[in-house]
């Protein structure tokens, strides 16, 4: 289920004559099917309008399917919520009717509906860790591989195959499952590996040299390059998307901290300095932010940063520990992990929802790129 959430404020209502005026302001998530629609109206004074009636009319523009007309119920609070069905991907028109005080007044707005993104993520879901596929909506879920220990999978740029650790080395398969192989076949831990925006390079670490550094190199395992040189450990790395910066994590200064550095090795920079530990860097698509987890308020949780460490911020609050926070393909959401299960939220820090249900655990989600 996906929830599309806009906001329609400033209602104009007077005791006599006033007018009603309805705005969007904020745009929802890519709808797809048995979506929830939810509208917050204030007046104009900012107080939650609980009295109105609120019916939200979907339809295709062009289309012979008619059009659908669903009433919205109120939720006290002035919210009002209804349950609308976008059947197929495509530009739909969403009609907002309010009726408040004798008034009545129309907005109308476009929304993009599209099929839902499908994310990779390790789970014992069966027993064994193994990497399986999922809708974002929940749907379509699909076990990739056996385990019994696959963890870390992340998507190749084409959307053809992804990596992932499995006994302290990495692998690749097909996302059909077939052509599985063994990237790295060293008598050390390899793990979380991380692909160029060009799909020719991989990022990874390895203690191959006595503790852990950042090494590079090609998809086929081969041309293996090392980019840090330090006394302390440096890992999880994360490719920007122009594959000329590298976002990693070092405890060279007693805590975890993130860094980037240039793919020739040159240009260090120290982006966080905070009290506690900071660790799983994501690039967003563009490489102007970084999201990340850190524990300086207390438990983990996901942050963001500008890619030079300026503008910091909580993005997640909750009962439990977030960390291994991933980008959708068009920067408005971050897929993360939470006491066991994989949950979304917007950006800006709206439309949390849970992903996953159960006993079993979800973690390390990579989100295909193919989805835009």
């Amino acid at each position: 289920m996906v929830i599309l959430r806009w906001a329609i404020c400033g209602i104009v209502c007077s005791s006599q004559a006033g007018d009603l005026t309805v705005q969007p302001t904020l745009s929802p998530m890519p709808p797809t099917k048995e979506s929830t629609l939810e509208a917050t109206i204030t007046d104009a004074r900012g107080k939650p309008v609980t009295k109105a009636n609120v019916v939200f009319d979907l339809s295709m523009p062009g289309m012979t399917m008619g059009e659908q007309r669903v009433k919205a119920r109120s939720q006290g609070d002035g919210r009002y919520t209804a349950q609308g069905n976008f059947s197929m991907s495509g530009t739909w028109s969403i009609q907002v009717r309010v009726v408040h005080g004798g008034k009545r007044k129309l907005a109308e707005f476009t929304v993009e509906a599209k099929s839902p993104c499908t994310l990779a993520f390790h789970s014992n879901r069966e027993g064994g860790i193994g990497i399986y596929l999922i809708k974002e909506d929940g749907s379509g879920l699909r076990k990739l591989t056996d385990g019994p220990m696959d963890n870390n999978p992340a998507f190749a740029p084409d959307g053809r195959m992804l990596t992932f650790d499995r006994d302290e080395d990495i692998y690749r398969i097909q996302v059909d499952g077939t052509g599985l192989q063994n990237l790295t076949r060293y008598e050390a831990a390899n793990a979380c590996s991380w692909w160029s925006g060009q799909g020719d390079q991989l990022a990874f670490q390895t203690n191959r040299d006595g503790h852990f550094e950042v090494y590079a190199m090609l998809p086929d395992g081969t041309g293996v390059s090392r980019l840090t040189r330090d006394t302390a450990n440096n890992a999880c790395p994360a490719f920007a998307r122009d594959a000329r910066r590298i976002a990693f994590v070092s405890d060279r200064h007693g805590t975890m901290d993130l860094f980037t550095i240039g793919m020739d090795g040159t240009g260090e920079r120290r982006l966080t300095a905070e009290t506690g530990n900071n660790m799983d860097p994501a690039w967003s698509p563009d490489g102007s932010n970084l999201a990340f987890v850190s524990d300086r308020e207390g438990r983990f949780e996901v942050y963001l940063t500008a890619h030079d460490g300026t503008n910091q911020r909580r993005l997640t609050q909750g009962a439990k520990s977030a960390v291994q926070p991933a980008f959708s393909p068009d920067g408005t959401r971050i897929a993360y992990e939470r006491g066991g299960h994989l949950f979304i939220i917007t950006t800006d820090g709206t439309g949390e929802r849970q992903l996953t249900t159960g006993e079993a655990y979800h973690g390390g989600p990579s989100w295909d790129p193919r989805c835009r």
